[in-house]
């Protein structure tokens, strides 16, 4: 039993485990998480943190910490420095945990242009303590209480989107979601280089016939379980 008064010691590495078929997975979700999550959205809630609690248990429930997946709330996508940009003294420089090189804390002054997403769903690799942690992004989550601000809110998703693949250099199966109460926005990427760019992939209602919102997510489990 591991003990935070302890000395920490390396856990054994992920050991491989038979993915679940999509419906076992989902049958695993707490009926409870469901009822919350939809009736909070139904609620028309005043305040978008009002959201926070019932998407972060669902997600949660399909990403299971037991296969080293976390969900971090308000997650900093920092802004990732141009190699030519880069200074002569690698001191000045860092490297992301989810991947990147990015402007030292060290260095004066703050640093701008910090994203910082609702939810981004990593996969934890541990390494020893010595190293620098390491996550690798499988998806991210933006929540919004309606849909006043939908031109707002699609341009900072693609801003976060952007990011990502500056970051992690995902590939073209990569998704993300925008969730306006009801209604959910599907990111990913086409192209490749100098024309690569993120765009709405899919569109659909939260509570329409198919489940679509669990199923995406729960696929992308599936597809990182190992």
């Amino acid at each position: 039993m591991a003990t935070l008064d302890a000395v920490p010691t390396l856990p054994n590495p992920l050991s491989h485990e038979n993915p679940p078929t999509r419906n076992a997975r989902i049958a695993q979700i707490s009926p409870w998480v469901i009822y919350l999550l939809r009736t909070t959205i139904e609620s028309n809630v005043h305040y978008e943190s009002q959201l926070h609690g019932p998407i972060g248990v669902f997600l949660e429930s399909i990403f299971p910490q037991r296969r080293q997946f976390m969900s971090i709330a308000q997650a900093a996508l920092r802004e990732v420095i141009n190699p030519e940009d880069m200074d002569d003294d690698l001191s000045n420089t860092s490297f992301g945990s989810t991947g990147g090189e990015h402007r030292s804390r060290n260095v004066p002054g703050q640093e701008t242009n910090k994203l910082l997403p609702d939810f981004l769903t990593v996969k934890v690799i541990l390494r020893p303590s010595n190293l620098p942690r390491e996550y690798r992004i499988i998806t991210v989550v933006e929540l919004k209480r309606n849909d006043d601000d939908q031109a707002k809110s699609e341009a900072q998703m693609l801003r976060y989107m952007m990011r990502i693949d500056q970051i992690a250099a995902p590939d073209n199966n990569f998704r993300g979601f925008l969730v306006m109460q009801d209604n959910v926005q599907v990111y990913g990427y086409s192209g490749y280089g100098a024309n690569r760019m993120a765009e709405i992939v899919n569109e659909y209602n939260i509570f329409t016939p198919g489940n679509h919102f669990t199923t995406d997510l729960t696929d992308i489990a599936i597809a990182y379980w190992n």
